[in-house]
């Protein structure tokens, strides 16, 4: 099942008792497995044999990290709020439930029996297996801890989702049409070679976006400074190829 994502640029697995969860590359969120408290999708409580994609967040608010316990799931998102599926002590959830919402004012009682606030970030040298790194969010087994406080909107966050959307967008024309596209001219002899290089150019346009999306991540997570990004570091290559595409479809 993993390997069926692994041209989505797999940025973390992580496997409950008896259900799994892949956030990729742009900030997308595939869930699969046991599905009895809703802890992977709420259309059904079928089990789902291979990845479905979660998709209460808005386009805007992509995952930054998630989740998966042994019976439920907890997805962090750029904007900060915590989305919170599966079993809890009264229990499971029938739809998707933001344990950030300051929308509705006070938590209600339902939230209550599933949240814990915690007043001191947690710190932690290494990074425990199969748990989100951020203080906000710790789970082990059937526990889970949220740090609850008004969500804000960073603007390296935002200009990260705006590049994520971008790769999305990139990654569909790839599989759904590059690489088909491709095969099929190679029975074509007279213009193999031509569609190859569009191709193979497109592949390369990928693969620097790509770069330049987890550059622009580890910026916002501030683990890189600013000009340590791939756009501003490599411009000149960025340019380079986008001309190169350019002069090849227009030919």
């Amino acid at each position: 099942v993993v390997m069926s994502l692994s041209g989505f640029g797999l940025q973390k697995v992580s496997c409950g008792k008896w259900h799994c969860s892949a956030l990729t590359l742009d900030g997308r969120l595939f869930m699969w497995g046991y599905n009895h408290y809703h802890q992977v999708s709420f259309d059904t409580r079928i089990d789902k044999s291979g990845p479905k994609q979660f998709t209460e967040n808005s386009d805007s608010d992509r995952v930054r990290d998630m989740i998966a316990t042994d019976h439920h799931t907890l997805a962090y998102t750029h904007n900060e709020n915590i989305f919170y599926m599966g079993k809890h002590t009264e229990g499971f959830t029938e739809s998707i439930v933001n344990l950030n919402n300051k929308k509705s004012g006070n938590i209600t009682e339902k939230e209550k029996c599933i949240t814990v606030k915690i007043n001191e970030p947690q710190n932690y040298t290494n990074k425990p297996q199969n748990m989100c790194y951020h203080w906000r969010i710790l789970s082990s087994g059937n526990i889970s801890y949220c740090f609850i406080e008004e969500s804000l909107k960073w603007p390296e966050f935002q200009d990260l989702s705006i590049a994520q959307r971008y790769l999305e967008e990139m990654l569909l024309i790839y599989h759904c049409l590059v690489k088909p596209f491709l095969k099929k001219s190679k029975g074509i002899a007279s213009h193999s070679n031509f569609y190859e290089t569009v191709c193979n150019i497109f592949g390369d346009i990928l693969n620097i976006t790509a770069l330049n999306v987890l550059s622009m991540w580890q910026y916002a997570e501030k683990h890189i400074n600013e000009c340590d990004i791939s756009l501003i570091k490599n411009l000149e290559e960025f340019i380079y190829l986008y001309r190169k595409y350019y002069v090849a479809v227009s030919n």
